[in-house]
């Protein structure tokens, strides 16, 4: 049991319990302290005359005696001390206005850059002092649902990253999934959110679980929802194709109805802390080593700890349970599409497409038609409506 402080109040409390006949646990229990202590206490009654026998309550009288009683001298804490070397520092990482770190995770940091020895519990006391930690977010009902039947999908921003190959820093967003049996989930760091990032995104999700569930449940960005409806909503081509060819249902969900994939909203902050963690413990990393790491925390932090709502680590129930249901990937991977409506010219039929023209027959002059293009196989083709 970690050290209490003990106050006239408690001094107090702990007489009253005494005086009724409550035994040493009892006592200890409702005071927060070792039985030792309670013992010790009324060792020191004893000795200073008061008895449990004694009718006398009067705070009055008693607490000129408890003040003489309570011990004078602070008890050694080396962990408080090793912590106020790095106040300043922590103070920045926690409220950091652009990307601040939550506690825990500048204790990991801190840890991990500094190897220090104070324990957590001791590093959470010394910020509730400090008045640095923020406060808690709402939680969020979660419904069970059998194995294999959803994954739920979510899109974060992250922060900023200085990327090489264009020489500036850029925004980041993570795509985020989560199985909603198991909990295990997987993040992706990416710096767009186009149709073909999403679309492949999707595809690096199935891969990495080795296998599909039955349905996904999805935000109505336009990356992955055109148009937002409850009864009917319309798919963005391109992820319809690979809902189509992997087999799974795409569920969007209610417009400003987070609760609906409460399981991967509550994974988006973590994705961001692990994110902010990773960019000072590895400054030179790009996107593919962050999701690399990403990828490791994934399963071998995140998914080693027993989970809140089923108190099973999620990479065990996904390997116990939840795999053997995920239906199996196909032989090749799918190649990812780009869709984009155009409009041929009234006059001379041409349309521009990646800075490119390109022309259709006369009878399509003047009109919408739709353009598919995969980079791999260089194949471009135009479609009115659903017809080639």
């Amino acid at each position: 049991m970690g050290y209490k402080r003990m106050t006239i109040d408690d001094l107090y409390n702990l007489f009253r319990r005494w005086r009724a006949g409550h035994s040493l646990s009892k006592i200890a229990g409702a005071a927060g302290c070792d039985r030792k202590t309670v013992r010790q206490y009324i060792r020191r009654f004893v000795d200073a005359g008061i008895s449990d026998k004694d009718p006398r309550a009067d705070k009055g009288v008693l607490y000129p005696v408890f003040e003489k009683i309570l011990p004078v001298t602070e008890r050694a804490r080396p962990a408080r001390s090793e912590l106020e070397r790095f106040e300043d520092e922590l103070r920045q990482l926690i409220q950091d206005p652009k990307e601040p770190l939550k506690a825990k995770t500048a204790y990991q940091f801190l840890k991990r850059k500094y190897e220090l020895q104070a324990s957590y519990e001791s590093f959470k006391g010394f910020v509730r002092e400090k008045g640095l930690a923020q406060a808690h977010k709402k939680r969020v009902a979660r419904i069970e649902l059998p194995p294999g039947r959803e994954t739920q999908i979510d899109y974060g921003k992250m922060g900023l990253l200085f990327d090489r190959l264009c020489g500036r820093n850029r925004v980041v967003w993570a795509f985020c999934a989560s199985l909603s049996h198991c909990r295990l989930p997987f993040f992706q760091y990416v710096y767009t959110q186009k149709q073909e990032s999403f679309a492949g995104s999707f595809i690096d999700t199935f891969e990495y679980y080795g296998g599909t569930t039955e349905s996904a449940s999805i935000d109505n960005l336009k990356a992955g929802v055109i148009n937002p409806d409850l009864w009917d909503p319309t798919l963005n081509r391109t992820l319809a194709e690979v809902a189509d060819y992997y087999g799974v249902f795409i569920d969007p969900c209610r417009v400003g109805k987070s609760t609906d994939k409460g399981k991967v909203e509550r994974l988006v902050p973590l994705a961001r802390e692990l994110f902010r963690l990773l960019k000072r413990l590895y400054p030179d990393a790009d996107l593919r080593v962050l999701n690399e790491h990403a990828g490791r925390w994934c399963r071998e932090e995140y998914g080693v700890k027993p989970h809140g709502t089923t108190h099973v680590a999620p990479l065990e129930a996904f390997q116990s349970v939840e795999k053997a249901h995920l239906r199996p990937l196909s032989a090749e991977r799918f190649e990812v599409p780009v869709w984009k409506e155009v409009k041929a010219h009234r006059g001379d039929g041409f349309f521009t497409f990646l800075n490119k023209r390109y022309a259709v027959p006369d009878a399509y002059r003047g009109k919408s038609v739709w353009v598919r293009y995969t980079g791999r196989s260089r194949l471009l083709q135009v479609f009115e409506g659903h017809t080639l």
